[in-house]
């Protein structure tokens, strides 16, 4: 579990919410932000006035779980905080206050993806102090992107937030809702905002501070009346409360929503759209099943004794992106966006983008792995070629890539291996079936780039690959290992299916093992045999075939010494180029290689992949890397907003692509042993 307190800089709090069905997130000092609800996944909601978690002794101040609330003569009744994050789990502990906890969940139930794309999170408010009576919580009104015709009303456990609007076009209509299952009061409308004549001839504006005299009355049992009709003006910041008994030592508490209409930046229904007709239907369901989904949801990350506790906790929180950057829609497909808010394309594949991202959901929800490749399949254009990409904004307009033309050169052995991957975890010959014609010409047009004959395809020097920045003219090991993988993965579905023989395959395995032996330099690979010249640096993408060989269950190439060579050689060479990561390409003597951003920095998606090989190969200097990515994570905030890499001598992220897509890696972990079986303990690190 990571633990900060309320005075870290953390960038981004834990994320709450359902497969496909947007986030919010509560942060560590308590406040809800960041919101994509509205399918505002590329702009964020930053900050929500209006959200409370008041909690009420018997013989004593009320008090915030938030630091420094801005409510109007209680602001020094807030607290600082300890946060638990260990997704989809979050827990809020006050220092110094009457012993409370307020853990947040999402439902995330591996096996059943109805229940794990609800637009809905719980709150579980806990205490073992008799004197802590009542807990009050409150939202905002935030349904249509006008103030005007907002309104609240009280529904059975709690407040329903709706719009007198009605509106085709506006993706913040709809409705939201919070109940719980112990109301003591609810107040469905009261004003959120400081009274005018106060707020201006205090020299302020309305969201400087919040109305405390509702907290006050709450706090003395006062009864309240709620303000009648909908909002008319700016000022008319509508919110609600729901007070809760605490006496029993345990209250439960529902937020939900509901927002359904396509448009731009979401033009599609959701999958949620399905089962339900409104947010109170959709908390209703929750509530009613809640100590189930809290059970069943800790299911999702299980624990294994023979894993130091820091790999677990990261690989936990780094399936993160399930509820801050998926999609669902009502058809039943799946994707995942490269980058939410800055490089919003949905299915990313090669450079360890999707088939690092999508792990969590090949382990838990396989039927959404098959979702998203027969979409990627079926965007697969007449000559075999995969796009990089299902579309920006979109599942149905796929790119060729960002630097295309010429078409990259990793896209299709990395669609052959996640056919293949999936296949191995479901054995679903079926779908192996009904799409070997296509997986037929993806091979052919990837074959086709070998321009030499030798066995390998050549880069052309336009950042034809996932390395899209780097300039790298002739063959590469990172390529080269992965199309070596593809070929070993389409001669295992050849003889599965028994379609037709493998010699066609067997032949090109020869000649690509042949040819890649030569850039074996008695240590590792070579990064690559052309231009531009980088002598004998070491190059961190050449693990990626024996990463796909590792977690599938594939032949290894090259044989298990120059393996052990070139991995410990990864360690002392790129593994002790930084204390803050581990740099992609570094020279033999030591030296962070600045070709490119890609090349000067860590993807943390790579390094992460070293854990299994690690376990496999019993190296712990390979863990050792992979928990000083994990440190550096943590330290700087980005446990929850993990970046696509790190400059290795600045530790700057590179915030440009945000929530990466390929931050689940470390559960290759979870797919080797799963494959694999026990393997021996790596507690020793």
């Amino acid at each position: 579990m990571v633990e900060y307190n309320s005075t870290d800089n953390v960038k981004a709090g834990l994320p709450l919410g359902g497969i496909g069905a947007g986030k919010v997130e509560i942060n560590n000092k308590g406040k809800m932000v960041n919101l994509t609800i509205f399918n505002n996944w590329n702009k964020p909601l930053q900050i929500v006035r209006g959200f409370h978690v008041f909690i009420i002794p018997e013989d004593m101040e009320g008090f915030f779980v938030e630091t420094q609330p801005s409510v109007l003569h209680m602001q020094d009744r807030g607290c600082e905080l300890h946060y638990y994050g260990s997704y989809p789990f979050l827990r809020l502990v006050p220092y110094n206050r009457p012993q409370i906890e307020v853990t947040a969940f999402t439902a995330l139930i591996p096996g059943k993806i109805e229940d794990s794309s609800l637009p809905a999170f719980g709150i579980r408010v806990r205490t073992n102090e008799r004197k802590v009576v009542k807990v009050a919580i409150s939202l905002p009104n935030l349904i249509g992107t006008s103030i005007r015709g907002r309104f609240n009303k009280e529904v059975d456990g709690g407040v329903m937030f709706l719009t007198e609007n009605t509106s085709s076009i506006d993706p913040s209509y709809g409705d939201m809702t919070l109940i719980t299952d112990k109301p003591l009061k609810i107040i469905p409308q009261n004003s959120i905002n400081v009274d005018v004549n106060t707020t201006i001839k205090g020299g302020h504006s309305k969201i400087d501070f919040e109305d405390g005299n509702i907290w006050r009355r709450i706090e003395r049992g006062d009864e309240i009346e709620s303000i009648k009709g909908s909002a008319r003006g700016m000022w008319d910041d509508f919110g609600g409360i729901v007070v809760a008994d605490l006496k029993e030592g345990e209250a439960k508490f529902v937020v939900s929503w509901y927002f359904n209409n396509p448009w731009i930046y979401y033009p599609y229904r959701h999958f949620y759209a399905t089962r339900f007709r409104n947010s109170l239907d959709v908390g209703e369901y929750f509530l009613k099943n809640f100590d189930e989904f809290y059970d069943n949801s800790k299911q999702f990350c299980k624990g294994d004794d023979s894993l130091p506790e820091w790999l677990i906790d990261s690989m936990c929180n780094s399936a993160y992106i399930l509820s801050s950057s998926t999609w669902l829609d009502d058809k039943g497909r799946f994707s995942i966006f490269e980058s939410p808010e800055n490089f919003p394309v949905l299915g990313t594949i090669g450079g360890l983008t999707y088939e690092a991202g999508s792990l969590p959901v090949l382990l838990d929800f396989p039927e959404l792995e098959k979702a998203f490749l027969t979409v990627l399949a079926n965007a697969i254009d007449d000559s075999g070629y995969v796009p990089h990409d299902l579309g920006l904004f979109s599942l149905d307009a796929p790119l060729d890539g960002t630097t295309s033309p010429p078409r990259w050169k990793d896209l299709n052995p990395s669609f052959i291996l996640l056919v293949y991957r999936y296949y191995k975890l479901t054995n679903d010959r079926e779908f192996l079936e009904k799409i070997y014609p296509t997986l037929k010409a993806v091979l052919l047009w990837e074959v086709s780039r070998d321009r030499d004959g030798d066995g390998l395809p050549e880069l052309e020097g336009t950042g034809d690959t996932s390395f899209d920045v780097t300039y790298i003219e002739g063959t590469d090991s990172y390529t080269s290992t992965l199309f070596l993988a593809s070929l070993y993965a389409y001669r295992e579905i050849l003889n599965i299916l028994k379609i037709e023989p493998s010699d066609y395959v067997d032949k090109l395995i020869e000649r690509a093992e042949k040819s890649l032996s030569t850039m074996y330099n008695g240590k590792y690979f070579l990064a690559w045999k052309g231009l531009p010249d980088v002598g004998d640096a070491l190059f961190l993408g050449q693990i990626i075939g024996l990463w796909w060989s590792i977690t599938t269950g594939l032949p290894i190439f090259p044989e298990r010494e120059k393996v052990i060579s070139i991995l410990n050689n990864i360690c002392k060479v790129n593994g002790a180029a930084s204390h803050i990561c581990t740099p992609n390409l570094v020279s033999s003597d030591g030296k962070v290689i600045s070709l490119s951003p890609q090349t000067e920095g860590s993807w943390p998606r790579l390094v992460m992949s070293l854990a299994p090989l690690a376990i496999e190969y019993e190296m712990d200097c390979l863990l050792e890397a992979v928990q000083k990515e994990w440190n550096t994570i943590v330290k700087d905030g980005m446990v929850w907003n993990q970046p696509s890499r790190i400059n290795a001598r600045t530790g700057v992220p590179d915030i440009y692509l945000d929530h990466y897509i390929g931050s689940p890696a470390l559960w290759s972990v979870a797919l080797f042993m799963k494959l694999n079986g026990n393997v021996k303990s790596t507690r020793n690190t």
